[in-house]
């Protein structure tokens, strides 16, 4: 699509009043006003998650001072797409640039530029830092913008607020259906757990041919059969018990409680495997770590792998096709070791069930990642900072079993609303996907005229970009730290240290000097770490554990 004549391509900086607003130490800010931390914007959608005042935070630096109608830049990675319309006057973290627009500019249309795909990979270019990459103030004066006559804007600012306003609830009813389906999934593993998923069908079988594992006197209460079933059991003898009886929960006549060292294969013990697994091998043994599980799944493709000699000693957590494994460290993930695992090995934060004919690997993995038998492992956590179960805890975690043919039902259903529930999961993505598409042709198309096309006006985007230029800065900006340039006959070095001296932060970094001295970022870096080789040092570098950055401190404080 053409962009009409009347508009202009400019730079930002052209039409914008960027950075240098009133800085306010925290015993400067009243305690009703509003400030504005990065973390109280969402990600993409700019919207603001909370508004807190002063008094409900705990200042600790100086904030930018903003203005109803401003728009508020995150130069803090950018990729993440923290754009803010001020819709009242406050204050914000100085990781946020005020931009004000110039006579001329609508502000609403400022704030959809600033999330046009032409800015955004600008930003994103122009950034310095690998971790916390920032946009400096000069790259911000020059990046890229479209002008377009008054009339124009309005009439692209009200249909970009209409579409997109539409845009936001189906994102929001998009957004709510994967927390929905998870509440399926556990609904799902919940009834499977308890028998009510297939409670029709015992319904409808034969009760006489079910096979029933435990068989009570009609006059005996449920706990007293399960007890008696449990001692009397040819499974364990009288060493199987139940553990946590009061957790247990009301399951078929037809079913049993056993308990998780009762129902694995008596050659094999319920175990974790490698402590300490060295180095990584490339012709090695894989093994299985917490983290090699999600959703379920063992992420083969991710396997480091240890010395054959170093997992040799681990032979006793061997992995065989079919295993379940079971974190046992933080986050309690189920997974079935599939045919490709034969001969792996697992880690000290994973446990190893190995099903006995009592029991199928799929129904087992059901019932562990079923919400009663999740909760009953976390209710035996141990450790704060590291979470963790005793393997004793493991094996007396009491499973409720069905007959093996239910279990052959449960787990065929199972499967398929599961497979239902994931197939759910992908055309939510897919829809999500398709709306944060349209936003981007929606934002093409808007700034390329698409929604005044022939509409008339009165001054064009050049003639409004040439009053622009005359425009004086507002007053607020005038009374601020004013702009210091380096003077011909004087060095860099030495303005550098006059800035310094003047900030009211205690702690700085490069980007503060870059707001009140027009020199470009490297050479501003370059002149810091000068001082900070002096002797005496002049400067000295400190940790920000909250912003995760080096910042810059004078060294007599």
């Amino acid at each position: 699509m053409h962009v009409p004549t009347s508009w202009i391509d400019c730079t930002l900086g052209d039409v914008a009043h960027i950075g240098g607003f009133q800085q306010a130490a925290p015993s400067e800010i009243p305690k009703d006003a509003w400030v504005l931390e990065l973390e109280d914007v969402e990600k993409d959608t700019s919207r603001v998650l909370q508004v807190r005042t002063a008094a409900e935070r705990v200042l600790k630096s100086s904030k930018n001072a903003f203005a109803a109608g401003d728009v508020l830049f995150s130069r803090l990675r950018p990729n993440l797409n923290k754009v803010v319309l001020a819709e009242a006057p406050g204050y914000c973290t100085t990781e946020m640039v005020p931009l004000r627009p110039k006579h001329g500019l609508d502000s609403t249309f400022l704030f959809w530029w600033l999330q046009h795909s032409v800015f955004r990979r600008y930003a994103v270019d122009k950034s310095h830092g690998l971790n916390m990459p920032r946009l400096g103030s000069k790259a911000l004066r020059e990046a890229p913008f479209r002008l377009a006559p008054i009339e124009h804007q309005h009439r692209t600012v009200a249909a970009l607020r209409r579409t997109q306003n539409h845009l936001y609830k189906l994102k929001a009813q998009l957004g709510s259906i994967p927390g929905r389906i998870k509440l399926l999934r556990s609904a799902v593993l919940d009834s499977a757990a308890r028998g009510l998923l297939t409670a029709d069908w015992r319904f409808d079988r034969d009760k006489e041919a079910s096979n029933r594992l435990s068989v009570g006197s009609t006059q005996e209460n449920g706990l007293e059969r399960i007890e008696r079933f449990v001692q009397a059991s040819s499974i364990g003898g009288n060493s199987a018990h139940v553990a946590g009886s009061a957790s247990l929960f009301k399951i078929p006549d037809t079913w049993s409680w056993i308990i998780a060292s009762e129902l694995v294969d008596p050659e094999a013990d319920i175990v974790y495997g490698i402590v300490q697994p060295g180095p990584q091998v490339s012709e090695g043994v894989p093994y299985v770590r917490g983290m090699d599980i999600v959703d379920g799944i063992i992420q083969i493709d991710q396997l480091y792998k240890t010395d054959h000699a170093i997992a040799r000693r681990y032979s006793r957590s061997q992995l065989v096709p079919g295993d379940v494994l079971l974190g046992i460290i933080r986050a309690t993930k189920v997974a079935i070791v599939p045919p490709e695992l034969e001969g792996a090995n697992i880690t000290q934060g994973t446990a190893r069930l190995r099903p006995s004919s009592l029991i199928l690997s799929e129904y087992l993995a059901i019932a562990l990642e079923s919400p009663p038998l999740q909760g009953w492992l976390h209710s035996h956590y141990r450790g704060i900072d590291m979470p963790g179960l005793n393997l004793s805890d493991v094996r007396n975690l009491p499973i409720p079993v069905p007959p093996r043919a239910e279990q052959e039902q449960i787990v065929d259903r199972v499967r398929i609303l599961l497979t239902l529930s994931e197939g759910f999961e992908a055309q939510v993505d897919e829809a999500l996907d398709n709306t944060n598409s349209c936003s981007k042709i929606l934002l093409s198309k808007a700034f390329s005229g698409g929604f005044a096309a022939n509409l008339p006006f009165e001054v064009s985007g050049k003639q409004l970009l040439e009053q622009m230029k005359t425009e004086a800065p507002p007053a607020r900006l005038k009374k601020t730290k004013g702009r210091i340039k380096a003077n011909a006959s004087g060095s860099v070095q030495s303005e550098v240290r006059k800035v310094i001296q003047k900030l009211k932060k205690t702690r700085f970094t490069v980007e503060d000097i870059l707001d009140v001295m027009p020199e470009d970022y490297e050479t501003i870096r370059r002149e810091l770490f000068v001082l900070l080789r002096m002797n005496p040092p002049i400067l000295k570098q400190a940790f920000n554990e909250t912003s995760r950055i080096i910042e810059f401190v004078r060294a007599a404080e």
